[in-house]
């Protein structure tokens, strides 16, 4: 199952397609991925923002950077990311029960 945490959002200077994204400096209001309660092996899902494109995926946390799978993107692809992006912790509509939904036999 994958962890939410409030308000987690920091840089990247990672360039390139590679899985691992290493995590630099929050932003002023939010909190890092550490301090905001993801600990190592902590599964989680992201958004990447790096200019327009956008991607979002399952992250693995690890102890400066997390490993990324992808789920979506604008590009259908990994991100080829440019030392300038922003990463923050979210919630996806997969994530979500709506009431009315059937899951593991009983109903929402």
């Amino acid at each position: 199952m994958v962890k939410l945490v409030d308000r987690a959002m920091m840089k990247t200077y990672t360039t390139g397609t590679g899985t691992t994204v290493s995590l630099d400096q929050s932003f002023a209001g939010f909190q890092v991925f550490s301090v905001a309660g993801l600990n190592q092996g902590d599964e989680f899902h992201y958004v990447i923002e790096d200019g327009t494109a956008w991607e979002t995926g399952l992250g693995v946390m690890g102890l400066a950077q997390f490993e990324r799978t992808l789920i979506d993107s604008s590009t259908g692809s990994l991100l080829d990311l440019t030392g300038n992006a922003t990463v923050f912790v979210t919630v996806l509509a997969s994530d979500m029960i709506i009431q009315g939904d059937v899951v593991d036999g009983g109903t929402y």
